[in-house]
């Protein structure tokens, strides 16, 4: 209805909830209804027509303004809980120092750099991807313990959909497989 919140639909740019949001499609068609009976091609044409038009409303409405794309970014920022990314920060290339000690003693430390700072960077990027999947997962299955404690996460305060905390998780495991 007016004044809700739609839902993350695939031409949504994001999974977020805009605090301006739009209304339910006009003839209340939905991304749920079932799909025509006509070939494929007629749904895509539909489908994008509906997608542009919804994309404009999006923009007129200032969803789209580069304010709103910021508050996103902090948004999903604040899902990654970036505290929980300073012990990976710092485990990581810990423990690969630990690893290269022996190496470092023969060699030196200038002589093994290159390789050593690969290497981090090869397992700190997982990691760290791997770490806000964690999170995201978690704070998606406690969201009615976070409602009571923890009220201010994105999810409970209402700025982040389940869809868009699930498509964040994902995106982050995929590319952590990816990497």
């Amino acid at each position: 209805g007016a004044g809700a919140a739609a839902p993350a639909e695939p031409c949504s740019p994001t999974g977020l909830r805009p605090r301006a949001s739009l209304s339910a499609s006009p003839g209340g068609t939905s991304w749920g209804s079932p799909r025509p009976a006509s070939g494929g091609a007629v749904r895509r044409r539909e489908t994008r027509g509906r997608c542009a038009t919804r994309l404009r409303a999006a923009a007129r409405s200032g969803a789209l303004r580069p304010a709103a794309a910021l508050e996103g970014a902090q948004t999903i920022w604040e899902f990654t809980r970036p505290h929980t990314l300073l012990g990976t920060l710092l485990s990581v290339p810990a423990v690969q120092l630990f690893a290269a000690n022996p190496l470092i003693e023969k060699q030196g430390l200038f002589a093994v750099a290159p390789k050593l700072a690969s290497c981090i960077l090869l397992a700190l990027v997982p990691a760290l991807l791997i770490n806000v999947y964690i999170t995201g997962m978690n704070q998606i299955f406690d969201v009615d313990i976070d409602k009571v404690n923890k009220p201010y996460l994105p999810i409970p305060a209402g700025r982040l959909s389940i869809a868009g905390a699930w498509a964040t998780c994902l995106v982050a495991l995929g590319l952590a497989a990816a990497w």
